[in-house]
């Protein structure tokens, strides 16, 4: 276990740097982290139940790459906009669920989607 660490260590940690070394947003790395996020998240929602609802598990999705691209996005707001993409998440899934079909857990999905963006 500890040599697997180790291998991925050795690669992982001169891409990290070289990422931390540039002054603003890197394409190659926000697509890693893109990537890597991803997959995160679907195997959170997996392991928290989300991916049973799949407009739910969608949503999370999108928001999280979302969340994840956003330097790459020029805008001229005067507010920073991971607030307005974190505000349009929440706001948003609010409303999805409202239109979603009731059943036992919806809300505890809906906060596991939350966790994943998060």
């Amino acid at each position: 276990m500890l040599k697997k660490r180790m291998i991925t260590a050795l690669w992982a940690i001169p891409l990290l740097i070289a990422a931390v070394w540039f002054d603003g947003p890197i394409v190659w790395f926000t697509v890693l982290a893109a990537v890597f996020g991803a997959l995160g998240v679907i195997e959170f929602y997996r392991i928290t139940g989300v991916s049973r609802n799949i407009p739910l598990a969608v949503f999370g999705l999108v928001f999280t790459l979302l969340f994840i691209i956003y330097p790459h996005i020029d805008c001229t707001l005067s507010m920073p906009l991971a607030s307005l993409v974190m505000t349009g998440a929440v706001a948003l899934s609010l409303i999805l669920l409202v239109f979603l079909p009731k059943k036992d857990g919806l809300f505890l999905q809906w906060a596991g989607m939350m966790a994943g963006i998060l």
